[in-house]
């Protein structure tokens, strides 16, 4: 089974949250995996919860915790290093993957 993976989908134009880049998503015949970041400026959170509850597919979504932003980067102040959450994003895709289920 084939399954999607979104890094950071840019579900609007930077400081245009109304113009949605969705419609195609409606269309995908595959269960898709989300990772967004909590201070992605190219991801209103309310908006990409609303897309997703109109896909047809099986989803999941995982925010990247601290205050992510489009590059998953974290600020200083959150004590954690790119490398860590990388590793965690890889991991978490890998087994989704890997399971019979999403």
């Amino acid at each position: 089974m084939d399954r999607l993976v979104f890094l950071g989908y840019p579900l609007h134009p930077f400081g245009n949250k109304e113009k949605l880049r969705d419609a195609h998503l409606r269309r995908i015949e595959n269960p898709m995996l989300f990772f967004a970041g909590i201070r992605d400026p190219l991801r209103d959170m309310e908006k990409l919860t609303g897309t997703l509850k109109q896909l047809r597919e099986p989803w999941d979504l995982h925010t990247v915790d601290g205050g992510g932003d489009h590059s998953f980067r974290v600020p200083k102040t959150a004590g954690m290093q790119d490398e860590g959450i990388f590793a965690r994003l890889v991991s978490k895709t890998l087994g989704r993957l890997s399971s019979s289920g999403l």
